[in-house]
């Protein structure tokens, strides 16, 4: 009797949580609900965008016909679970909550990678490292991390992920996807004029205490060079900027409409505003991974997001019938 009513008011709590996000997604305008979504897409790696071009209706990309217990994560802690990691932090206007007409940070450097002419295997490490880095631009995962990140990991060894980490740090903006200050200015030293460039190499390689403390007199004995160099130098330096996702994602406000009425031969059409939202599936990458494999500890993680990302998906839908309903 007690593990009935114990099992009873789990499923009642799991239920409540997931009412909760529905309705706070339902509540939000066009414009925040675009930032959400794309939040979702740059932290999320089993989320993927569809192309615009693709024909998408509220039956296909959005669809949630498989159920979590489709990929073992159907009992109601695992749904619990992914409710807390989706759950959405209400922001009212006077927090800049619209970002509409700023990139962000992760959708610049994706947008750099998509031109750079990478293997379907980099193209994934890439997505999943930019996943990682935070909106100071810093890489916050270790390779080891990002390895445990991907799918097929068996084909990929953490060489590869360096690599792609070292071509992501050639984007735009210099310094980015560094995993220390000494790091990201060491990226930036690159374009410094070779007149100057080895002494400000040394001074941020072994010499960062010093620079902090403004110490120009030990900075001078310590590299044996004259005042005037020491200045030259630390004046490059202070020109770096240490925090290189500054000025991405800078809030915007905006209305966005969620729905649009037509006039037609036929009389007035309404109709979703999908045109202003990306349009969000699951990756068949991870897909097949959680498919294939036996490795509960290994899955873990991406068993989440996949609760996760099912979870935002099928509020998505409701919340899209729900506007169409009243509309109409």
């Amino acid at each position: 009797m007690r593990q009935q009513l114990a099992l009873k008011h789990q499923q009642k709590f799991a239920f409540n949580l997931r009412f909760n996000a529905a309705q706070q997604l339902l509540q939000m305008p066009a414009a925040e609900l675009k930032v959400k979504l794309q939040d979702e897409l740059n932290s999320n790696p089993l989320l993927e965008e569809v192309d615009h071009t693709h024909d998408v209706g509220l039956n296909d990309e959005f669809s949630t016909s498989e159920s979590f217990d489709d990929y073992s994560i159907g009992s109601e802690s695992k749904t619990v679970e992914a409710v807390e990691e989706w759950r959405y932090t209400d922001r009212s206007l006077d927090q800049h909550s619209y970002n509409t007409a700023t990139q962000t940070i992760h959708d610049h450097l994706l947008t750099q990678i998509r031109g750079l002419g990478l293997s379907a295997t980099e193209h994934l490490i890439a997505k999943t490292v930019v996943a990682a880095i935070d909106e100071r631009g810093y890489l916050e995962a270790s390779s080891q991390d990002i390895h445990r990140l991907l799918p097929r990991r068996a084909d990929i060894d953490l060489a590869d992920i360096e690599a792609v980490i070292g071509i992501i740090q050639q984007c735009h903006p210099v310094g980015v996807c560094a995993r220390s200050l000494k790091e990201c200015l060491l990226l930036q030293h690159q374009l410094v004029d070779d007149s100057i460039a080895e002494t400000v190499r040394v001074l941020i390689s072994d010499h960062m205490e010093l620079l902090a403390e403004e110490d120009y007199d030990g900075i001078m004995q310590a590299l044996a060079i004259d005042m005037e160099r020491v200045h030259h130098a630390v004046a490059v330096i202070k020109s770096f900027n240490p925090i290189p996702g500054n000025g991405f994602g800078e809030p915007v406000l905006a209305v966005i409409p969620d729905v649009i009425v037509r006039r037609t031969n036929k009389g007035w059409k309404t109709e979703l505003n999908e045109a202003v939202l990306p349009k969000l599936r699951i990756a068949d990458d991870y897909r097949r991974t959680i498919q294939q494999t036996n490795n509960k500890e290994g899955n873990r993680y991406i068993k989440k997001r996949l609760g996760s990302a099912h979870l935002l998906l099928d509020n998505l839908q409701r919340r899209h019938r729900t506007i169409l309903a009243v509309a109409q």
